[in-house]
């Protein structure tokens, strides 16, 4: 596996996927509750 970028900043780089997936989830987790209560 070649490293293009500092460790450090792939650390960076992997947690923000991480962090936005997990935002992503949450985001999608609220839309189906407001989508049962409306209905």
């Amino acid at each position: 596996m070649i490293k293009l970028a500092p460790a450090g900043l792939k650390d960076d780089i992997e947690m923000r996927k991480v962090y936005a997936g997990f935002v992503a989830g949450q985001i999608e987790a609220e839309a189906q509750l407001l989508r049962l209560r409306l209905i």
